[in-house]
């Protein structure tokens, strides 16, 4: 039996380590979906912007659309459309659409983030918890982003 138990959590790690090293290699991947995805909705997602009216992006298959409205004023005007996730608690994360016409991701200011030859990100470990933010220029203030915890 304890054979038995040892063998499932060998074979549970090396599932999750391998999991874990494909996320590494896919981001191209989820940018160029992401990507797709404006294209394809751009007249959409510029509207939702314009208006504040998010009915007809909602509509959209597996879209969750976020206004990120904030109490501190940081995150006001901006909107974050999860265009899909991956990962496992406690530990995944999500990718998709970012809109900031201010210089705010997330409530992190744009002069925070660390730039690298593709995008900027942000690394922060808060409450032993380490979050990564990811964002990538689209056009103009629309942004691919993708965060993980």
């Amino acid at each position: 039996m304890k054979k038995r138990v040892l063998s499932l959590l060998l074979l549970l790690a090396l599932i999750i380590s391998l999991s874990s090293c494909s996320l590494e290699f896919s981001r191209d991947r989820r940018y160029d979906r992401t990507v797709s995805f404006y294209d394809e909705n751009r007249e959409v997602i510029h509207n939702a912007v314009e208006t504040g009216d998010f009915s007809e992006l909602q509509k959209i298959n597996d879209v969750d659309v976020h206004d990120d409205g904030g109490a501190n004023g940081t995150l006001k005007d901006t909107l974050s459309i999860c265009i899909g996730g991956y990962g496992i608690v406690p530990s995944g994360g999500s990718y998709g659409i970012y809109y900031s016409p201010h210089g705010y991701f997330f409530g992190v200011s744009f002069e925070e983030l660390k730039q690298t030859e593709d995008g900027w990100y942000y690394y922060q470990i808060y409450n032993n918890s380490d979050d990564y933010y990811f964002f990538r220029l689209i056009e103009d203030n629309y942004y691919f982003y993708e965060e993980t915890w």
